[in-house]
């Protein structure tokens, strides 16, 4: 069943790489972060197999808006002397992901996966909300 984040992800990379030119790249990165989140979300709380391969699927087509959109804008908007610490500040961020997945695996331990997995998928939620709130350009940001 994981393989179809990966086929929803490697789908969604060809299709940002065949198509012409995207303007409006902080759109592509907060419906992909939506449908990521959502996406997950919904997986964790259903119970029909087909249902949820659907949703691995869709959750792959998100993740690859969130991280192909997570590097470009990062860079685009680094000033070219900074793109480099700001490529630092992205690599220290997805290391960190280590402590995410214990902090997952200790949620799962005392209120069971699912509902571990659910209450992560809603804290990205919370989160792109505060980001929305604190970046209200980055819904209007292209290039």
């Amino acid at each position: 069943m994981a393989v179809l984040v990966g086929l929803g992800a490697v789908l969604g990379c060809m299709g940002f790489a065949s198509a012409r030119k995207f303007r409006r790249l902080g759109l592509i990165f907060l419906l992909g972060t939506t449908a990521v989140s959502c996406a997950i979300f919904a997986f964790s709380m259903s119970t029909v197999y087909l249902l949820s391969c659907t949703l691995l699927f869709i959750a792959g087509l998100g993740l690859s808006g969130f991280a192909t959109m997570q590097t470009t804008i990062t860079t685009t908007v680094a000033q070219a002397d900074m793109r480099g610490r700001a490529m630092g500040v992205l690599v220290l961020a997805v290391g960190a992901m280590p402590v995410g997945i214990a902090y997952v695996g200790f949620l799962a331990s005392h209120i069971g996966a699912p509902m571990a997995v659910g209450v992560n998928s809603l804290a990205c939620v919370f989160f792109l909300l505060a980001v929305l709130a604190f970046q209200p350009g980055l819904r209007r940001f292209s290039v």
